[in-house]
């Protein structure tokens, strides 16, 4: 009897075990996702010159996937870049609710420009 009971303990903390492997795993390719969709995104919009009409696409599109895309143009030593962030939602196993993640990406591009 008490050798079922001992094998049924290890079982479950096995089961445990892989479970909380496998959501860890299903993160880690959630996020690679992310990455990923974002360096796609800026090179979409790199390839455009930062056209509005791709602006507007690319966020709306980057919507639909269930991420928040936002361009935001910035200055530094008089020279334009653009800052592009893919805000992202992932559910942390054994925590509270989902967490906000953002991947930010620049882009030194002068409007219009030979670059």
């Amino acid at each position: 009897m008490k050798l079922g009971i001992e094998i049924m303990i290890q079982i479950t903390i096995c089961l445990i075990g892989f479970m909380f492997a496998l959501s860890v795993y299903i993160i880690s390719l959630e996020v690679a996702d992310a990455k990923q969709y974002h360096m796609w995104m800026l090179e979409k919009l790199e390839g455009a010159q930062y056209a509005e009409a791709v602006q507007e696409d690319c966020i709306r599109c980057a919507k639909k996937q269930g991420y928040v895309l936002t361009i935001e143009d910035e200055k530094e030593e008089e020279i334009p870049y653009k800052k592009v962030i893919l805000k992202y939602y992932l559910a942390v196993p054994f925590s509270e609710g989902e967490r906000a993640y953002q991947i930010t990406g620049y882009s030194h591009w002068k409007g219009g420009e030979e670059r």
